[in-house]
């Protein structure tokens, strides 16, 4: 790693082969899918070769190309969990589209309601509220969708 750190970038090869299986290792433990866990390496092992320069010589490079590889691999998770998403949401919308998926829509929007409308305001306000930068609000939102889902249980079952 220190040849590839001093710009040899011949070396690359020799760093890919040693720390390839430890990360291939990582990469499949956390993503399950062989495709996913191949592309979480590629884009590992890409970042190590393009940031070479910046490495400690003195460090570990195993650690390194471990902690890039959970990085992009959680990344992956969290594409794979917003694409789940979007899909579920179309699969919502494409249902609603049928008269008894508009039924079932307008069913679960007057159940919303009756619940919402057992909601104390300040929890009311506090979910309804733009969190982004104040923390004590994100956990009085918090603490409110608690008490929400337990309404919600309590007259319409499990969430």
């Amino acid at each position: 790693m220190r040849e590839l750190a001093d710009g040899d970038r011949g070396s690359f090869d020799v760093v890919f082969d040693g720390v390839a299986p430890v990360v291939r290792k990582v990469a499949g433990a956390m993503l399950g899918s062989s495709a996913d866990a191949d592309d979480a390496v590629q884009h590992a092992m890409t970042k190590l070769f393009a940031k070479a320069s910046s490495f400690d010589p003195d460090g570990d490079v195993v650690r390194w190309a471990v902690s890039l590889t959970a990085w992009e691999a959680r990344t992956i998770r969290r594409r794979r969990g917003r694409e789940s998403a979007r899909s579920a949401a179309q699969e919502v919308r494409d249902n609603v589209e049928s008269p008894e998926g508009q039924a079932a829509h307008a069913e679960a929007l007057r159940a919303l309601e009756h619940v919402l409308g057992q909601v104390s305001d300040d929890d009311r306000a506090a979910l309804l509220g733009d969190s982004a930068g104040d923390a004590t609000h994100r956990k009085r939102k918090q603490r409110a969708t608690a008490r929400l889902k337990a309404l919600w249980r309590k007259y319409h079952g499990q969430v």
